[in-house]
């Protein structure tokens, strides 16, 4: 949805689901479910349930980054689902399309940070300093690979 933060997390394993009633159960659902409670800011984590799964390191996967998430209580280590416009090339059709999403993000972001305060305040704050690390981790990664695609995030607001 566009313009409106996520929150969730990502497990693996076995589950039931039966589509005529709508009834889907299973540890990965409630695994998910928990993680994504515990998480405190938006965006999507994922379980060790799918490290193990996978078994290869996820970083190596251009979408994943590990961060060091913010939960309720703690911050913990965590490989993260980083949001999809900081993985546009500023040469593609669909990067004026991903700076207006992230802008739209931001936008609503602040007028959320402006109607809160105290922990759910922090929730957007948090989101901001994770938005900011993915974007400061992948223009490394992309000066690295290619000088082409240093300016992929130029347009994109900061705070």
């Amino acid at each position: 949805v566009k313009g409106i933060p996520h929150k969730g997390a990502l497990a693996f394993g076995k589950m039931t689901l039966d589509t005529e009633r709508s009834i889907f159960f299973g540890q990965p659902l409630i695994d998910a479910y928990l993680l994504q409670e515990e998480l405190h800011y938006y965006g999507i984590i994922i379980h060790g349930s799918v490290e193990e799964k996978i078994g290869v390191d996820l970083e190596d996967t251009a979408f994943i980054e590990s961060y060091d998430c913010s939960l309720k209580k703690c911050r913990s280590l965590h490989y993260t689902i980083c949001p999809m416009f900081v993985f546009v090339s500023a040469n593609s059709p669909e990067y004026d399309e991903a700076i207006q999403i992230h802008n739209q993000i931001f936008t609503s972001l602040e007028k959320m940070k402006h109607k809160t305060s105290g922990h759910l305040r922090r929730y957007i704050d948090n989101t901001n300093l994770y938005f900011e690390y993915v974007k400061e981790k992948h223009t490394k990664k992309s000066k690295q690979t290619s000088t082409s695609s240093s300016t992929t995030l130029e347009k994109i607001q900061t705070n």
